[in-house]
């Protein structure tokens, strides 16, 4: 018969729940070796997140490459995007985004040319190579590598020699090329110029040099400071000369009065007897006074036809917006508008 001893059993028991009993340095070995465990798991997460690292770099990096060898990049300009990363604070992960986002691009640039200006043209040719320079109608333009329309009016005006029209002929990375109208005095090799032009946003303006001049046909610079200088469609100026308004019926007299606010849409009369009244149609006489010193143009008479669409509270002031007129009609005050805001403007 199989018996057991109550007493040694107790005494096996309490034998081996001693064992078990943590003490000061059995505590200090479970915390190191549990600090040691930790320590692997986060060496390994470094580990795997610099191996990461370092194939998106190399991903970037072969994309930016393929990206460059298509669009011709020049190792210049690839050095160029380079330093554009560098300034902007992007991480060599993101160097394939230079060249695939063209927002990207922009807030590089940006910060780019905030330390280096000179680079302007560099960097407007790479828009253009890039194909980042293609106005899509969403909004404002802010860079010369965004105008691809041949025969786009532009109103080029240099310090000493007046100012004349023009006409894009084409832009590519090395430039625009522009070809003055008719009768237009060219602008100097070398020279800094002005140069406005009209979109359906507003009126737009950018200085850059004159890197090339061949009878009328000139190259210019690429800029990336093109601003917006109006919103509206057609350039307005305050001004103020003398002018007839007639009314369509011939039975009625014409009236003297002064422009004091012009645009390629309409104008603003000044009419001290409040004679004109909302609504009413009437055509407009008067000369444009001789552009400044340097300038072009005469003292062909106007008539323009146009009707009233409000007036002031006392009737002194009536706002005409005009009817359809020629083009020529048109630039012929674009020229007057735009004289006069360049002189504002000042030349940098």
């Amino acid at each position: 018969m199989l018996t057991v001893n109550l007493e040694a059993l107790r005494h096996v028991l309490e034998g081996l729940s001693s064992g078990f009993r943590p003490t000061p340095r059995d505590i200090l070995v479970f915390a190191l070796a549990v600090i040691g465990f930790v320590g692997l798991l986060a060496l390994l997460h470094l580990l795997q997140r610099r191996r990461t690292a370092q194939a998106r770099r190399r991903r970037s990096r072969e994309a930016f490459d393929s990206a460059a060898r298509r669009q011709g990049l020049t190792e210049g300009e690839k050095d160029t995007l380079l330093r554009m990363l560098a300034v902007s604070g992007a991480t060599e992960e993101e160097l394939d985004r230079l060249v695939t986002q063209a927002w990207f691009f922009n807030r590089a640039s940006r910060e780019y040319l905030a330390e280096d200006p000179a680079a302007e043209a560099v960097v407007a040719a790479l828009r253009f190579k890039l194909d980042f320079g293609r106005f899509d109608g969403g909004g404002p333009i802010h860079s010369t590598a965004e105008l691809e329309e041949p025969g786009l009016r532009l109103y080029v005006r240099e310090a000493d020699h007046g100012s004349g029209h023009a006409r894009l002929s084409s832009a590519g990375p090395g430039g625009l090329v522009v070809r003055m109208d008719r009768g237009e005095q060219a602008p100097r090799e070398g020279e800094t110029v002005q140069v406005f032009f009209p979109r359906e946003d507003g009126i737009y303006y950018f200085a850059t040099r004159v890197r090339g001049s061949r009878g009328p046909v000139l190259e210019l610079d690429h800029s990336e400071r093109v601003a917006r200088v109006q919103r509206r469609r057609f350039a307005r100026c305050a001004t103020s000369f003398p002018a007839r308004v007639h009314a369509l019926d011939p039975s009625l007299p014409a009236v003297g009065t002064y422009v004091i606010d012009l645009g390629g849409g309409g104008a603003t009369l000044f009419t001290p007897h409040g004679n004109l009244g909302k609504r009413r149609r009437l055509q407009l006489e008067f000369a444009l006074p001789e552009p400044p010193a340097g300038g072009t143009g005469g003292r062909r008479l106007l008539k323009l036809h146009g009707r009233v669409i409000r007036t002031s509270r006392q009737g002194s002031r009536a706002h005409v917006a005009f009817d359809p007129m020629s083009e020529t009609d048109r630039d012929r005050i674009l020229r007057f508008v735009l004289s006069r805001q360049t002189v504002r403007q000042g030349f940098r």
